[in-house]
């Protein structure tokens, strides 16, 4: 399978995500529920449809809370 950037994929234990990064032999992932991930082309993915307008929607709030949390905690650790 060609997995090319931006195409929403499928992994067994992360679940539905979508390709941000291709870098050689590994594939940045943000997955829906499990956040983003590197991964090798080698891994175990299949094509997935992207979410509906509301998931999406919903997608981006999380992913939004998840980066603020990100930046609270790297503020914290920087003191």
């Amino acid at each position: 399978m060609t997995i090319k950037l931006h195409d929403w994929v499928e992994h067994t234990t992360f679940g539905i995500g979508q390709v941000s990064g291709l870098r050689g032999d590994k594939l940045d992932i943000a997955f829906v529920d499990s956040g983003d991930k590197t991964l090798i082309t080698t891994a175990p993915l299949q094509r997935a449809t992207s979410p509906s307008a509301a998931e999406s929607a919903a997608i981006g709030k999380r992913r939004k809370s998840q980066l603020r949390a990100a930046a609270k905690l790297k503020a914290a650790a920087g003191k």
